[in-house]
C-alpha cells in the first residue's frame, strides 16, 4: 500500500489513523517511493533466532504495520522510524508491543531483566579482567539515609553506578544534587538497591592525589557495578531522567472498531546517537565498561547488556532476544555481539574492533584536552588483559603490519592538544580514521619502531610490540619519543586551489584498450608531487593533520608500505609525514597514500590523486601501465615526539 502524504500532511489531518502514521513517518521520508507494510513482530525482532525450535509454535506474535521506502523491505525501517502494533480488543500475544506510562518507569521488569542476565549470560555479562571495586577506597552514595551522604562502601556491597553528562557544575556538594543525581537516587531504590557512585561526589574533586587514584580505577567502578544507568537525555545534569522527575514522550494511540494501533518507538540507538552524552570523551568507556545498563531518553528506559536490548515498550520473552539485538550500538557502546561472541563466553576483541572502538572514542570531545588519556584508561587496561597492548593511546601489536598503530590519518585537518606525542591520535582533537591494507609479498618498506627519550631508544632499541608488556600500565610516565627507521624521501608540499573547470576535470585511466576515468578532482588543499613517467607528474592528496600548516616547507614522507610490482613498478604507497622542529626531533603533520590498483582489471582505483604535465595542467589520459618514480628513497632513523 503506497503512503504518498508527507509527514506534515498526515500529522495535520483530521483522521485519527492518518495523524498515527505519521509518528512512523518522519520529514527524512518525504519525496520518497513510501509504502505501508505488514510483517509479524517476531520478523521484525529477529525473535526467531533466539527461540528453541519446540517453542516457536507456543509463542504468539502480534503483527505491525511500518513504512518503507524505495522497495526495501527491511527490519531497519522498523528500527529507525518505529512501528504500530496492531491487534484487536482483549487479544493476547507473547511478542509484540505493550502500553507504557509516560510518567513512571518499570522496575520490576527492569529488575527481572538483570535477574536473567546474572542467569543466563554467563561470563559474557562479566567484567573478570578488573579487580573487585571494594579492592580500595571506593565511596558511594547511600540511598536510604535521609542526608544522602557519601560513605565508604560496604566490603562487596552492590552499587550503581552513573553516567551523565555534567554541563556546569559548578560545585560538588553533596547538600544540593543536581537533578540527574536526585533521580539517580530514585531509580537506584526503585531497583531495590542502596549504593550510587557519581563521579562529582564521590571522588573528592579538591584532593589531586585522591583523584588521580580513582581515576585509575574508573575500569573497576564501572566492570562491578551491578548496572549502570545511562542519562541519554538532556544535555546536562539539570534536565534528570525521563520516567521520574519529567514524563517520557507520550506512546501514539488509536482504536477504531475494536481494533488497536499501538506506536513502537525507533530503537533505543537512535535517541543515544543523537544525544549529547554519546558525544561526550568520558561516557564512552563508562558505557563500554559497564556488562549491564539502563538507558534512559526521551522515549522511556531500555535495558542493554552484552547479550540482550530491550525497550520498556517491547514486549518480548527474555529468554527469546537475541543477541543481534545490541548490534546496533555498534562502537558507540561495543557490546559482545560487535566482538565476535558467539556464546556465553568471555568477551574477545580483534585489533581491527580496537581500532574501531578507539576512532570512536577519539571522534568525542572532552571539556579538558588534558584528560584525552585519563579518559580512556579503563579501555587500554581492558584491552591489556586481552594482551592488545597500547602506548599513549596506541596499539601495538604482532598479529598485522606495521606492529604499531601510528598509520592513523585525518581526513579534516583539526588541532594541535598540547601534552601529548604527535605520532599518538591523543595528540590531536578529532575523529581519526584508517586506510587498511593487506600488504601483498612485494611489499619493499620495513618500518622499524623503538621507543625513548630524544637522545636513544631505551630497551636496548628493541622493536617497540617486544617490549610492550614492560610499557603496559606507564600511562602518562611512558616515554614519548620514538626511533623509526624507515625507507624515507624528503618531500616538498605545495596547497592547491583548484578552479572551477579543474573541479569537474576527469582523466581517463588507461591500460591496453580498456580505460575508465576518474571519480573527478579531489578538494583543494595539500599535495605532494612525484614522478609518475616522463613528462607526468601525479599529485597526491595529503591527509594534513594541523589546521593551520604552512605548505611550501620540505617533509620527510617515512614509507610504512609500498607495493612494488617487477615489471610497473611502485603501484600503491602509504607514507606518514613528519617536519623537523629543529632541536632534534621531528613532529607528525599528516598522511598521504594512493594506490592505483589492478592495471588489468582498472579497480580499486585511489581517486586522490590528480595527473598533470610539468606546467600544471590536468591531462585528459594517462596510461597506467607506467610506474611511479619516488627518487631519493633512503633508509634512515628519525626521532618523532
Amino acid at each position: 500500500m503506497q503512503l504518498l502524504e508527507s509527514h506534515e500532511q498526515l500529522n495535520s489531518a483530521s483522521c485519527r489513523v492518518c495523524r498515527c502514521l505519521a509518528k512512523i513517518k518522519p520529514p527524512s521520508l518525504d519525496g520518497k517511493n513510501c509504502g505501508l507494510m505488514q510483517c509479524s513482530a517476531a520478523w521484525a525482532f529477529d525473535i526467531n533466532t533466539g527461540i528453541e525450535k519446540q517453542e516457536e509454535n507456543t509463542l504468539s506474535s502480534s503483527n505491525l504495520l511500518y513504512v518503507y521506502s524505495e522497495s526495501e523491505y527491511s527490519r531497519k525501517h522498523v528500527q529507525k522510524n518505529g512501528a504500530l502494533c496492531l491487534f484487536k480488543s482483549g487479544q493476547h500475544y507473547d511478542i509484540g508491543i505493550q502500553p507504557t506510562d509516560s510518567s513512571t518507569i518499570p522496575f520490576a521488569a527492569l529488575r527481572g531483566c538483570i535477574a536473567h542476565c546474572r542467569r543466563s549470560h554467563y561470563q559474557a555479562c562479566v567484567r573478570k579482567l578488573f579487580p573487585n571495586a571494594s579492592a580500595f577506597k571506593l565511596r558511594l552514595i547511600d540511598c536510604r539515609d535521609p542526608a544522602r551522604k557519601v560513605i565508604q562502601a560496604p566490603t562487596d556491597c552492590k552499587y550503581v553506578a552513573l553516567s551523565y553528562v555534567w554541563g556546569d557544575v559548578s560545585n560538588s556538594s553533596t547538600t544540593q544534587y543536581p537533578k540527574a543525581v536526585e533521580d539517580a537516587i530514585i531509580a537506584t531504590l526503585s531497583m531495590e538497591l542502596q549504593y550510587l557512585w557519581v563521579d562529582a561526589y564521590c571522588i573528592d574533586q579538591n584532593n589531586a592525589s585522591d583523584k588521580h587514584q580513582q581515576i585509575a580505577q574508573m575500569g573497576s567502578i564501572y566492570a562491578n557495578a551491578e548496572i549502570t544507568f545511562v542519562a541519554a537525555a538532556g544535555i546536562d545534569s539539570t534536565y534528570g531522567l525521563p520516567g521520574i522527575s519529567r514524563t517520557c514522550r507520550q506512546q501514539g494511540t488509536v482504536a477504531i472498531d475494536g481494533v488497536t494501533l499501538l506506536e513502537a518507538f525507533p530503537h533505543t540507538f537512535y535517541s543515544v546517537q543523537e544525544s549529547v552524552w554519546a558525544s561526550r570523551g568520558w561516557t564512552f568507556q563508562e558505557a563500554f565498561l559497564s556488562p549491564r545498563r539502563l538507558i534512559f531518553t526521551d522515549s522511556g528506559v531500555s535495558f542493554l547488556c552484552n547479550r540482550m536490548c530491550i525497550a520498556e515498550w517491547e514486549k518480548l520473552p527474555l529468554h527469546a532476544i537475541p543477541a543481534s539485538s545490541t548490534s546496533l550500538f555498534g562502537t558507540i557502546i561495543p557490546c559482545a555481539y560487535n566482538n565476535g561472541l558467539e556464546d556465553d563466553g568471555p568477551m574477545q576483541i580483534s585489533v581491527y574492533n580496537a581500532e574501531s572502538m578507539l576512532r570512536e572514542y577519539s571522534r568525542r570531545r572532552l571539556s579538558y584536552g588534558s584528560d584525552a588519556l585519563n579518559a580512556s584508561l579503563g579501555i587500554i587496561q581492558l584491552l591489556e588483559g586481552m594482551n592488545l597492548y597500547s602506548v599513549w593511546g596506541v596499539l601495538t601489536h604482532d598479529t598485522a603490519y606495521p606492529q604499531m598503530m601510528i598509520y592513523w590519518h585525518h581526513k579534516s585537518p583539526t588541532r594541535r592538544r598540547p601534552g601529548f606525542p604527535s605520532w599518538s591520535y591523543l595528540g590531536w582533537e578529532g575523529q581519526f580514521d584508517i586506510a587498511y591494507d593487506n600488504w601483498p609479498k612485494d611489499t619493499l618498506a620495513t618500518l622499524r619502531v623503538s621507543i625513548g627519550n630524544r637522545e636513544k631508544p631505551d630497551f636496548g632499541g628493541k622493536p617497540i610490540h617486544d617490549v610492550r608488556h614492560e610499557l603496559k600500565g606507564l600511562g602518562d610516565r611512558a616515554p614519548c619519543y620514538l626511533h623509526l627507521e624507515a625507507p624515507m624521501v624528503d618531500i616538498a608540499l605545495e596547497r592547491v586551489q583548484w578552479t572551477d573547470e579543474q573541479k569537474s576535470h576527469r582523466t581517463t585511466m588507461r591500460t591496453g584498450t580498456l580505460g575508465r576515468k576518474l571519480d573527478g578532482t579531489p578538494p583543494s588543499g595539500v599535495y605532494a608531487s612525484f614522478q609518475f613517467s616522463a613528462g607526468v607528474r601525479m599529485l597526491v592528496r595529503v591527509y594534513v593533520d594541523e589546521a593551520d600548516f604552512e605548505a611550501g616547507e620540505v617533509v620527510v614522507g617515512v614509507i610504512y608500505g609500498m607495493s612494488i610490482s617487477q615489471s610497473l613498478g611502485c603501484r600503491k604507497a602509504r607514507m606518514l609525514l613528519f617536519q623537523d622542529r629543529g632541536s632534534g626531533h621531528f613532529e607528525r603533520v599528516g598522511a598521504l597514500n594512493w594506490d592505483l590498483g589492478d592495471p588489468t582489471r582498472l579497480k580499486s582505483l585511489w581517486t586522490e590523486v590528480v595527473f598533470a604535465n610539468e606546467a600544471g595542467e590536468q591531462l585528459d589520459e594517462v596510461r597506467i601501465e607506467e610506474s611511479v618514480l619516488i627518487e631519493g628513497v633512503e633508509t634512515r632513523t628519525i626521532v618523532v615526539k
